[in-house]
């Protein structure tokens, strides 16, 4: 009999040290945390944080972890909850075509939150976050989209068993317990993709990172739960696939220390809006540098794309904000009037001025026969303007600043943690924090940075 996925996973998870880390996994991991955490403390600030900060205030128990951004502690389960619902607020967090959704957001506040708990040192929390990002990403490469094709939102789904992972290492669990673990998360794990443009979207990625601390707990208190829950015929892989079955040899491969944060690597955004706007962004954005683009002259803008893209971006008149994140015509519109797509971009009162409302209806989605039923196919823009020029530009993924084929420097990071954190925090506590993100692997206590959150 072939061993199980679930069990060469638990077995590699349990055995893996910090040393076996390459360099460059654990370079890309500092620039993903920090972003994580200054897109966790600006979205604290809006009224979805407001809310979480309340929820969280409520259910103070056990002084654990911290809250980001506020004085409170919980118990580590909740903060990683609350804190990873703030770092997705403003869907301005990393993603991974890996993936298909955003890794650190359902990893991080549940590896940090039980470091903080056990006094962990950097090399432990970097170690478990590594791996958790690292497993749900190899899980993702073999359901490629038909996970999120059906409806999931891998963030959450994906986001428990990697967050699982994560919290297990943190624990030190070994590998039967690892499974059990794997076994509890999965049945936690859930995430539907009709809720996105709510505020319901970044609380997946909360409770991933809360399902990963309570199987990782329960496991760890000898609770029951199937052993081979990813291969299994009713288990995760099949059921959250719709009954479709794959091979898990391309997983066991990967086992190999070839991490995906290196290899593929994780998109750090440029714009906090939903992925698949940004190249149709950046075109838009490259195309208003033409002297006769003037908005009041544009008579449409076309988005040529892929059919995938029209179905994740499923807010075509947006009401709100947070719908216009996941609205190609809006993000287009707001390139096109302001010249840049930021957070104040965002807020209400933008979408409702007479001039987005006049060029939103102008944009539409072309579905070329040519084009494959790839999310990630190069897209086009085209803006057509009432004298009958036209201007256009093709562009890919990987082309979009922050894509790992052109990939945010450490500078380039630091600076958008310090647009986000401005105001929030004082210079020399934001300074520091870069600084403890930078050294985070010689930190012997985590609560070193956490104490300045």
């Amino acid at each position: 009999m072939n061993e199980s996925i679930t069990k060469k996973i638990a077995d590699f998870v349990a055995t893996i040290k910090f040393e076996n880390l390459p360099v460059q996994a654990v370079d890309a991991a500092k620039k993903h945390i920090l972003d994580c955490l200054g897109v966790a403390l600006i979205g604290s600030k809006e009224k979805i944080g407001q809310i979480m900060r309340r929820y969280g205030e409520r259910i103070q128990g056990s002084h654990e972890a911290t809250l980001w951004g506020s004085n409170y502690k919980l118990q580590a389960s909740q903060a990683a909850f609350v804190n990873g619902t703030l770092a997705h607020a403003i869907d301005y967090d990393d993603w991974a075509v890996s993936w298909v959704g955003h890794p650190t957001v359902a990893i991080l506040p549940a590896a940090l939150a039980l470091a903080e708990k056990k006094n962990s040192s950097g090399k432990a929390c970097l170690l478990a976050y590594i791996l958790g990002v690292e497993l749900g990403g190899n899980l993702s490469n073999v359901f490629g989209n038909t996970h999120y094709s059906l409806g999931w939102h891998n963030t959450g789904t994906l986001g428990s068993i990697g967050s699982t992972i994560a919290s297990a290492k943190m624990l030190n669990l070994e590998s039967y317990k690892i499974r059990i673990a794997m076994g509890i998360g999965a049945s936690l794990a859930s995430g539907l993709r009709e809720n996105f443009g709510t505020m319901t979207k970044p609380l997946h990625a909360g409770n991933a990172a809360r399902n990963g601390i309570v199987a990782a707990e329960l496991a760890d208190e000898d609770f029951t739960a199937n052993e081979s829950i990813i291969e299994a015929d009713q288990g995760f892989s099949k059921v959250f696939a719709g009954g479709k079955e794959f091979s898990f040899d391309e997983v066991a491969e990967h086992l190999n220390y070839d991490f995906e944060i290196v290899s593929s690597g994780f998109n750090i955004k440029p714009y906090p809006s939903c992925g698949a706007t940004h190249p149709m962004i950046f075109a838009t954005l490259s195309l208003r540098k033409e002297p006769n683009i003037v908005p009041a002259e544009v008579s449409e803008i076309i988005c040529r794309t892929t059919l995938n893209i029209p179905n994740i971006l499923i807010h075509h008149r947006p009401q709100k904000g947070l719908e216009g994140k996941f609205s190609m015509e809006y993000c287009l519109s707001t390139a096109l009037i302001d010249g840049k797509v930021g957070i104040k971009q965002f807020e209400d009162e933008n979408l409702n001025r007479s001039e987005m409302q006049e060029l939103i209806p102008k944009a539409r989605f072309e579905i070329p026969d040519d084009f494959p039923d790839d999310i990630f196919f190069p897209q086009e823009v085209i803006i057509k303007l009432k004298n009958g020029k036209e201007y256009s530009q093709k562009i890919t993924f990987a082309a979009v600043p922050g894509a790992p084929q052109n990939p945010m420097t450490w500078e380039d990071q630091s600076a958008k943690f310090v647009d986000c954190v401005e105001g929030i925090l004082p210079q020399k506590t934001i300074d520091n924090i870069v600084e403890l993100v930078d050294n985070f692997d010689e930190l012997s206590n985590v609560n070193e940075l956490t104490r300045l959150l």
